[in-house]
């Protein structure tokens, strides 16, 4: 059976990763914005050296550079660093306030973003 667009797939690979997967159709030549707010079900689990969460946002075959603005919100007591991105070079511009770090890139090819979270103490 063909789905009809636009539909969502949230496909659970183990306990802790994720696959969101959204298909919709967008006419040649023209233009369309996708807004995806997510929160996650399970509690990020913290050790010594705080948490880690990776984010894998990959580039659609075929298609031209895009760009992405990404927000992740978390409590105001944590603190949020990037790490080394695992994919390559970095082109990120990071922000980061209290309880949000927001990010804008341009999707030329797979990135995965390594956030490593802090508790105050």
């Amino acid at each position: 059976k063909i789905p009809h667009f636009p539909y969502l797939e949230r496909t659970d690979l183990t306990s802790n990763f994720y696959v969101l997967g959204i298909g919709l159709d967008i006419p040649a030549g023209s233009e369309a914005q996708l807004s995806i707010t997510y929160a996650r079900d399970n509690v990020v689990r913290f050790g010594p050296s705080g948490a880690v969460v990776d984010l894998f946002t990959q580039k659609q075959p075929g298609v031209s550079a895009t760009p992405v603005h990404t927000v992740i919100r978390y409590p105001p007591s944590w603190t949020a660093g990037l790490e080394e991105q695992a994919s390559g070079e970095g082109g990120q511009d990071f922000i980061a306030n209290a309880g949000q770090l927001e990010y804008n890139m341009v999707l030329d090819r797979d990135i995965l973003t390594r956030i490593r979270f802090m508790k105050e103490q």
